[in-house]
């Protein structure tokens, strides 16, 4: 009965769209809900696509004809088994998509937090590079802000040393054209005493020859006074000038520019000569007492450099014990120089009693501009300059032994044969 049921349907659904009468379409409609709920799914999808026969137009009259073949049981069974094929496929398909999409997130996912990962790590290497780079650009701005002050420095230290050496050239100057004076001032003066030493034997010549009158008349000039004093004067006049001579000779000495090659000098007077060229800077506050090996042997060497570091290491001397006495000693320090050979080198000692240096002042005193003295006593080049001298322009040695309280020993090793 239901198979015919479903049949009379399908002619009824025929027939309306044959004649598009309205009274068939509300048949069709009145069997449709007799039918109920669908028991299975075949008679549901028949439902479903009566229903839509009954929407379509004339034009699509062909897939009514298709569907006159389901006018069976048998064929409404494989229609319901290929709708439930159909059904099942798309399910699987759907599920297959969802396991795509669910996967395909899950790997944009990991993909994102890699990118991500990697991008922390980016902007740290690139927050390490720029503090790199920061770091960098500080200390080359210091550096070269360093190299800016020590060329300003070097600059005005050369601009001294040439001022220096054009000092140097007019005291040359200076101390030859003295000497000739000297020399004749000397002379003349040497000549008054022994001519003064001749007139006075003549008058003691008179005095036993005339008598009381001669005696008288010299008692009355006060010649007595004057046979006493003038030799003194004279003496110490001649002693004047003297040291005079000595110090335009150091001067010539000490200015001499000397040459571009090493030449065989006397150690001894170099000292001597430097001694005498600095008495202003230690005579008030120390005694100064030399050491010099008679035999040492001629050394070869820059001789106006070597002036230079004896001068240097001289004055840091005088400062020394100057700095340790303070400005009225009630006593002078000692300042000792010695010369010896020791192994293959000619050896220059100068020792103080002032203040000594501790150990972290001992390792800096030879780098350039360092200094513990006040402002305007010295630029902290005199150490640096005689160790450049020493070591690398004689191929020597610049010791310093010094404790604090206890004085310094700086210690000029210089070899014996030409480098």
């Amino acid at each position: 009965a239901e198979q015919q049921r479903l049949k009379d349907i399908f002619l009824e659904t025929m027939l309306y769209h044959q004649n598009l009468e309205q009274n068939s379409r509300v048949s069709v409609e009145d069997e449709i809900r007799g039918l109920g709920k669908p028991k299975n799914e075949a008679i549901r999808l028949f439902v479903m696509h009566v229903r839509q026969v009954l929407q379509l137009n004339p034009r699509q009259v062909a897939r009514l004809r298709e569907l006159s073949r389901l006018n069976d049981s048998s064929h409404l069974s494989r229609l319901g088994l290929l709708y439930q094929s159909i059904y099942r496929g798309w399910a699987r398909q759907r599920t297959v998509i969802l396991g795509l999409q669910y996967a395909l997130s899950i790997f944009v996912l990991i993909f994102l937090g890699r990118t991500v990962r990697k991008l922390n790590q980016t902007f740290a290497q690139l927050q390490s590079v720029n503090l790199d780079l920061e770091e960098r650009v500080r200390e080359r701005t210091g550096s070269l802000e360093e190299s800016h002050r020590m060329q300003e420095s070097i600059q005005a230290e050369l601009a001294r040393a040439q001022r220096l050496e054009s000092i140097g050239h007019l005291a040359a100057g200076i101390a030859h054209e003295i000497n000739t004076p000297i020399q004749f001032v000397g002379d003349n003066t040497r000549f008054v005493r022994d001519s003064f030493e001749e007139l006075d034997r003549l008058l003691d010549d008179l005095e036993r020859r005339l008598g009381e009158p001669v005696r008288s008349a010299l008692e009355e000039g006060d010649y007595p006074f004057l046979q006493k004093e003038i030799p003194l004067s004279i003496d110490q006049s001649l002693d004047g000038l003297g040291r005079v001579a000595e110090i335009v000779r150091s001067l010539k000495a000490f200015s001499h520019p000397g040459g571009q090659d090493k030449s065989q000098a006397d150690l001894n007077e170099m000292v001597r000569t430097t001694v005498t060229l600095a008495r202003n800077e230690w005579r008030y506050v120390a005694e100064v007492q030399l050491e010099l090996e008679d035999s040492l042997p001629r050394t070869p060497c820059y001789a106006s450099d070597l002036n230079q570091v004896l001068l240097n290491l001289l004055v840091n001397a005088a400062h020394a014990i100057h700095d340790k006495l303070g400005t009225d000693p009630a006593s002078k320090g000692v300042i000792g120089i010695q010369t010896r050979c020791h192994n293959d080198c000619v050896e220059i000692l100068v020792r103080d009693s002032g203040v000594g240096m501790n150990s972290t002042i001992r390792e800096r005193i030879f780098d350039p501009f360092f200094t513990t003295k006040e402002v305007g006593r010295g630029t902290g080049q005199g150490l640096s300059i005689a160790y450049d001298i020493v070591v690398n322009k004689h191929g020597g040695r610049l010791l310093c032994e010094s404790e604090p309280g206890q004085g310094t020993c700086f210690i000029v090793a210089l070899p014996m044969l030409a480098a």
